[in-house]
C-alpha cells in the first residue's frame, strides 16, 4: 500500500543538561511517536528560539527515544531543540515542540573546608555558578546515603558568594559529616552540576 500519512510529532520532551563527573552533555527525552512504521528521530538544534529546521540545524538521527548530546558543546550556553519523526517510507512528522536548556559550571565549596574541624556551625557558604539557578545543599552522616538535612533554594547571584545560614542545626559530637551542592535547571530530580563532596567533623567544646 502507499504511505500516505506523515508520522505524528513526538511529543512531552524534556531535557537535562548535566555537568556530571562521567557525563557531560544534554540529555533530551521524548515519548515516541504512535506510528508503527517510524524508523527514528531525526534530531535539530539551535542556539535561539524559534530557529529553522534545516540542515544547517540538523545535528543527528537516533532509533532511540533519548539522546545525549555531546557534539561541540559549549558550558553557559542555551541550546534549544526539536525533533522530527521519520517514517521508513521516507516521509516527516511537523516539528515538535521546542525545550532548551544549558550546562552549568559547578558550585564552589568554601565553609567548612574539607576535613576541617568545628567546634561550632551557624553557616555554610559556597560560590554561586555564573548565572541564576536553584541549588539543593545536603548534609550527610557519611559520603553516600544518610541525607541529615537539605535545603532548597534559588539565588539570582553570579560567581558570588552565597551563606546559607543553619541556626539550630542538631549535630552528634564528635561525627563526621559531608556536605556538598547540587544545582538544577529544566529537571526537578537530575542535577545540572554539583560540587565535590567536603567532610568536617563536629568538635564542640567542653
Amino acid at each position: 500500500p502507499k504511505n500516505s500519512y506523515a508520522p505524528l510529532s513526538p511529543k512531552r520532551l524534556s531535557i537535562n543538561a548535566r555537568n556530571w563527573e562521567n557525563s557531560t552533555g544534554i540529555k533530551i527525552y521524548w515519548e515516541p511517536s504512535p506510528d508503527k512504521d517510524v524508523a527514528g528521530y531525526e534530531i535539530y538544534r539551535g542556539t535561539a528560539s524559534g530557529f529553522q529546521i534545516n540542515q544547517d540545524h540538523y545535528l543527528d538521527f537516533t532509533s532511540d527515544i533519548n539522546y545525549l548530546d555531546t557534539k561541540n558543546i559549549k558550558m553557559l550556553t542555551e541550546y534549544y531543540y526539536k525533533i522530527i519523526a521519520a517514517d521508513k517510507g521516507g516521509l516527516k512528522s511537523p516539528p515538535s515542540g521546542e525545550v532548551n536548556d544549558m550546562i552549568l559550571n559547578s558550585p564552589r565549596l568554601t565553609f567548612p573546608l574539607d576535613n576541617s574541624i568545628l567546634q561550632t556551625l551557624t553557616e555554610f557558604r559556597f560560590k554561586a555558578v555564573s548565572v541564576p539557578a536553584k541549588y539543593k545543599l545536603i548534609i550527610q552522616s557519611n559520603p553516600v546515603f544518610g541525607t541529615l538535612k537539605e535545603f532548597n533554594f534559588s539565588s539570582d547571584k553570579r560567581d558570588e558568594d552565597i551563606i546559607v545560614a543553619v541556626p539550630g542545626l542538631s549535630l552528634e559530637p564528635y561525627r563526621t559529616y559531608t556536605w556538598r551542592v547540587f544545582t538544577y535547571t529544566k529537571s526537578e530530580t537530575d542535577p545540572n552540576s554539583y560540587s565535590s563532596s567536603f567532610t568536617f567533623t563536629y568538635s564542640p567544646k567542653n
